[in-house]
């Protein structure tokens, strides 16, 4: 039995269907690298702070980051580590400290996490560093969901 053919007035409300979730998303896409820039402004002691989403081909995507050179590149390691342990992952980088934070935890998964590498700097312990990391995080996470 032979399939029947799409109508113009189908194909058009499914167009405008697709561009209406494009626009949206990229408005999503624009408030939330903004929100990380002014995050990074604020808090004067990250160096780098960067959102990804878990992809099922990818596994893990940067949507937002302090360098925009790097949205649409995979996550790292230490980010898929985050979204798939629903822990917390701190590496030390010299002195400075890159903590990644799962958020948006539905099911039992995590669908996106936020990397920050802060600096440490001579007396910010490294337990207050991690706090700072989730409270970003956080505030992160409330704008995503």
């Amino acid at each position: 039995m032979p399939r029947p053919r799409p109508t113009l007035p189908t194909i058009l409300a499914l167009l405008q269907l697709a561009t209406a979730c494009a626009g949206t998303q990229a408005a999503t896409d624009r408030r939330l690298q903004q929100l990380v820039f002014d995050l990074q402004r604020t808090n004067p002691g990250i160096i780098r702070l960067s959102v990804h989403r878990y992809d099922p081909d990818l596994g893990g995507v940067i949507v937002a980051s302090t360098v925009t050179a790097k949205i649409g590149l995979p996550s790292h390691s230490e980010d898929l580590r985050a979204m798939a342990t629903l822990q917390p992952v701190v590496i030390e980088l010299g002195s400075d400290l890159d903590v990644t934070v799962p958020i948006l935890i539905r099911d039992g998964r995590a669908q996106a996490c936020v990397g920050i590498v802060m600096t440490t700097g001579p007396r910010i312990q490294r337990a207050t560093l991690i706090e700072n990391a989730r409270a970003i995080a956080q505030e992160i996470e409330n704008a995503m969901d």
